[in-house]
């Protein structure tokens, strides 16, 4: 059984701890304080890891009389104020039940180092648990098991004796791994406690506890609720219970920014979603879906964040390197693209698609290649990869583009593309030809260098997306988003692109200033005067 501690009501507060429970006790909201992790912004891996332990290090250490009576706050049933809500099962009980309906469980349990000093207190891992619950959960690691025998009074959660390992209902695996991951950022060996780790080899003699793998993906795929944001404010701010003012004044990081985690625990090594967020952006940009979501592109280069992430380019500048590009052979193409390390890990697919007509969507065709068909330098957080293809129809252009997938638990399927006729970044997208201006070119003396036959699309820094393929400056259609279409001479080339309409198929034999267009995302037929429309 557990130490009990004689009760230890707090008698008097500082000036500043005072002004923290009055705020917490005003119903404010769940953040932490401006400037709170300030002195974390722009670190990753150890460095991060160092930052936040000093932020959240030498909080005031309560009572463990004191933590279950903050459990009647911390952990309050939302339906009935008289309960507490259990972990491992869920359950309603009197909050009053102490031993009776629920005892004290550490999550980092105290033969892994938290019988003693304030880790034994400290409220950030603790819960109130069925005591045969507790009794069961033993001081097992936690992890994902294929089979288990149920815990008593919590059977959505289930152990396995034999690997000594524990897989908690799926309600409660985030909050559980945030407490961990907590617990090891908090402790280390400064801490007379002892230096806590995580593993993924568990160990109580070592003080290592698991599974570090397995509560990264928990964290990632089980955000905070409300209910544990709210415990995480109230254990730094502090509350009243009785004639008791019960506080700790640190918070945990990882409900606050739960980003933060892969980017203490693995970003030095590789990048997350969640890590290279915390590197690409402030933590205050972090609160603003409008800014960090996948699909949103806050630098307007018609790169979204999740293409940003993964060819590994800078979402918050115009992208002008790195971007992938295609050598354009006789027979086949030789491809260039980027791609993080570890992409599983953040639910992460690519793939590089190719068309002869990219007006037609249902032409686009992957190409299939495994990482052994890549040529890959090194980038240190991602590879830079060379992938030889030879269209099936070599006497056509070939197109090529590419489309990210991240279908990540716990979140919606998003998918990003990067098309090389859409993309507008002032001259540079997807698969740039290096032959650049080669020779065959010639300079037009009021339009610029105009291509050759075999290579249409291309970027012009004044009028953007043109298609063309003609040599001649007097036979020659192009679109200005101020001007409309533009036609030099008097040969028709079927397939535009508009950045108001988008493709768009010329009907030919039509006649200026009454010229037909078709349109086959609308359907419509769309004359050249409604054009700007």
């Amino acid at each position: 059984m557990a130490i009990s501690h004689r009760l230890q009501p707090v008698k008097s507060l500082s000036f500043l701890a005072a002004l923290v429970l009055a705020s917490a006790l005003s119903g404010q909201e769940y953040g932490p304080p401006e400037d709170y992790y300030a002195s974390a912004e722009g670190l990753l891996g150890d460095s991060l890891k160092s930052a936040l332990h000093d932020i959240i290090d030498g909080h005031i250490v309560q009572g463990y009389n004191n933590i279950a009576l903050a459990f009647r706050e911390y952990d309050k049933d939302p339906e009935n104020e008289n309960n507490v809500l259990l972990l491992y099962s869920g359950t309603s009980v009197p909050n009053d039940g102490l031993f009776s309906f629920w005892n004290r469980e550490h999550t980092w349990p105290q033969s892994f180092g938290a019988d003693e000093g304030p880790a034994y207190s400290d409220a950030h891992h603790l819960f109130p648990a069925d005591p045969l619950t507790n009794e069961d959960r033993s001081n097992y690691a936690f992890d994902e098991l294929d089979s288990g025998t149920p815990l008593r009074n919590s059977p959505d959660s289930i152990r396995s004796p034999g690997l000594r390992l524990v897989e908690p209902r799926d309600a409660d695996k985030g909050r559980i791994a945030r407490a961990i991951l907590y617990m090891d950022t908090r402790y280390d060996a400064s801490n007379i406690t002892g230096d806590f780790k995580l593993s993924d080899d568990p160990a109580s003699w070592d003080n290592r506890m698991g599974k570090l793998t397995t509560l990264l993906q928990w964290n990632r795929q089980f955000p905070p609720d409300e209910r544990e944001r709210r415990k995480n404010h109230l254990i730094y701010a502090g509350i009243r219970v009785e004639n008791s003012v019960i506080f700790q004044l640190n918070r945990n990081p990882y409900v606050d920014y739960p980003d933060l985690a892969d980017a203490v625990f693995t970003g030095d090594d590789y990048l997350t979603w969640g890590s290279w967020r915390v590197r690409e952006f402030s933590l205050a940009q972090l609160e603003d879906p409008a800014i960090v979501d996948p699909l949103q592109d806050p630098d307007l280069d018609l790169i979204t964040n999740l293409m940003e992430f993964a060819l590994q380019t800078d979402p918050e500048a115009v992208t002008t390197e790195d971007l992938p590009s295609v050598d354009r052979g006789e027979q086949s193409n030789f491809l260039e693209f980027s791609f993080i390390k570890e992409p599983e890990v953040s639910h992460l697919s690519y793939s590089v698609q190719y068309a002869t007509d990219p007006l037609k969507e249902d032409s686009w065709q992957e190409i299939p290649f495994t990482e052994r068909d890549l040529l890959l330098a090194d980038r240190g957080m991602y590879y830079f990869a060379g992938l030889q293809h030879a269209p099936t129809d070599t006497s056509r252009q070939a197109y090529y583009r590419v489309v990210v997938n991240r279908d990540a638990p716990g979140t919606e399927p998003v998918e990003a593309t990067f098309d090389p006729a859409v993309h507008d970044s002032g001259g540079l997208h997807l698969f740039t030809y290096t032959e650049a201006f080669p020779e065959g070119w010639r300079l037009s003396d009021w339009f610029g260098f105009l291509k050759p036959a075999d290579a249409p699309w291309f970027y012009h820094l004044e009028h953007k997306w043109i298609y063309a393929d003609s040599l001649s400056e007097t036979s020659f259609w192009f679109f200005d988003s101020s001007l409309g279409w533009i036609f030099t001479g008097i040969t028709y080339y079927p397939y535009l692109y508009s950045q108001t309409k988008g493709w768009l198929y010329y009907i030919k034999g039509s006649q200026t200033p009454q010229r037909w267009f078709y349109s086959p995302s609308s359907g419509q037929y769309i004359l050249e005067p409604n054009l700007l429309k």
